[in-house]
């Protein structure tokens, strides 16, 4: 029979790797898909939330969903969220669902005593007619956001200053990071609510199918956007909440370009030959509204962003295979 003295028992307990659990709102998304994708499961209990875990708009859902995980940290990607048009058609709903689950799941990190926080919000808090260029995280206040998706800005304009309150009032330790459009597997498959760039896939890959002699985008085509490959986000905010700097607000972009560039690019990578019309009755949103990442640059220089035809290429083989 082996007998255990209590100096055994105690290097046995010590050898004894206790993982700390961090909880992923929105964990089924475009961006928790990826971040699931790519984190160290190994260093961390991860868990990703989807909708049938609960209702982050109840607050008795989301506090149940904190004590069944007593997560350590939590990533707050949890969002009703959708393209230029859904925000156009349900303004009501968008910043009423979202007002409530940001004060949701914030109350809850308050709560549970939750050391570290991640919440994502976006670049369209941005105003529409900043003062210049590229437009940095100290800027968010410099003007209105644009009124097509107004309701979606100001919900997330609202989480930080919430997210202020309790860092100033309670010391929690937050950092809002601030995502350009983002895009890859995963994204929404839905015409009627998607992003420019899987909606513009959808079309295209319709048109080639058909052998269609053309296809329709909405918009004039000339509006300038940062398109950024949703593995990079996922990789930079795990970056943000590794780093040892006293964050508050990180922008997660990179370089632009036009609408009608993003456009031919898709078409070339689906092998596309026809005409590209431009529906001009439709709204094309805020003209320009780049921010700058010279913060996350000079916290992180060496960070490889993936090209826009590779980042198209990738999201085309995941299309193809799950449309």
């Amino acid at each position: 029979m082996l007998v255990l003295n209590m100096v055994h028992i105690k290097t046995f307990i010590n050898t004894i790797h206790i993982m700390e659990t961090i909880l992923v709102t929105g964990g089924t998304g475009l961006l928790g898909k990826s971040l699931e994708n790519v984190v160290d499961k190994t260093k961390y209990n991860w868990v990703f939330l989807s909708s049938k875990d609960g209702d982050l708009r109840i607050a008795s859902d989301t506090e149940k969903i904190f004590k069944l995980h007593k997560p350590e940290y939590v990533f707050h990607l949890a969002a009703n969220v959708g393209g230029l048009f859904k925000n156009i058609k349900f303004p009501t709903e968008i910043f009423h669902d979202n007002v409530l689950i940001n004060e949701n799941v914030l109350q809850a990190c308050h709560l549970f005593k939750v050391k570290k926080v991640v919440a994502c919000a976006s670049s369209c808090i941005f105003p529409s007619n900043p003062p210049f260029y590229p437009m940095a995280e100290n800027m968010i206040l410099e003007g209105e956001p644009h009124s097509t998706n107004a309701s979606y800005s100001w919900s997330k304009r609202l989480m930080i200053f919430q997210a202020n309150n309790y860092r100033q009032q309670y010391g929690m330790n937050i950092i809002i990071v601030n995502p350009v459009n983002l895009y890859g597997p995963h994204d929404s498959l839905d015409l009627n609510d998607s992003h420019i760039i899987p909606a513009v896939i959808q079309k295209i890959i319709n048109a080639k199918t058909t052998n269609a002699s053309s296809v329709t985008i909405f918009g004039t085509g000339r509006p300038l956007r940062q398109f950024l490959y949703v593995d990079d986000c996922a990789r930079m905010l795990v970056l943000v909440f590794e780093s040892k700097e006293n964050l508050s607000i990180v922008n997660c972009s990179n370089n632009e370009m036009s609408i009608n560039n993003c456009v031919e690019i898709i078409a070339k990578n689906i092998g596309y030959t026809g005409k590209i019309e431009y529906d001009t009755t439709k709204s094309d949103g805020v003209y320009r509204k780049t921010i700058s990442n010279s913060l996350f640059l000079s916290l992180f220089p060496s960070f490889d962003f993936t090209s826009f035809d590779v980042g198209i290429a990738k999201t085309l083989k995941w299309f193809y295979e799950n449309r």
